[in-house]
């Protein structure tokens, strides 16, 4: 039986009740296979200079690969098919992912970059579940 059969019922659950998995700064999507994904990443509104928004995806404990980062304030960065906008004084960004597959399966941070020596100050950590199964079209 496949992982997606087996957890059918916990996801259908998951809708049912309108809310998702999170703990805090934590964070559980589940998203299908060629769809897009969109994350609301916290953020405080900046006291002084602007502060590059980053997305990364997880490597190994500790270590993230850096797919997409902001430079400026409302302009849209990117990375295809990683995305982010930022508006700073919302209080949050949203990153936006396409051409979701099986592999964009992992953990993923977003962050604030803070420099070359590739140091990421963690805002949330989200862990992304890809699925084949269009479950929302059960409900």
């Amino acid at each position: 039986m496949t992982w997606e059969a087996l957890h059918l019922p916990l996801v259908l659950l998951l809708f049912a009740s309108g809310s998702w998995a999170q703990v805090e700064e934590n964070e559980v999507v589940w998203a299908v296979q060629q769809q897009v994904v969109s994350v609301k990443c916290p953020s405080t509104p900046p006291a002084g200079e602007y502060e590059n928004k980053i997305w990364c995806k997880e490597t190994k404990p500790g270590y993230c690969l850096k797919l997409v980062t902001s430079t400026r304030p409302q302009v849209m960065a990117q990375n295809p098919p990683h995305f982010i906008w930022d508006n700073p004084s919302a209080g949050f960004f949203i990153v936006i992912v396409t051409e979701i597959t099986k592999k964009s399966s992992g953990t993923y941070w977003c962050g604030i970059d803070r420099g070359p020596k590739e140091s990421i100050y963690i805002l949330k950590n989200i862990s992304l579940v890809v699925t084949s199964i269009f479950w929302a079209a059960l409900l």
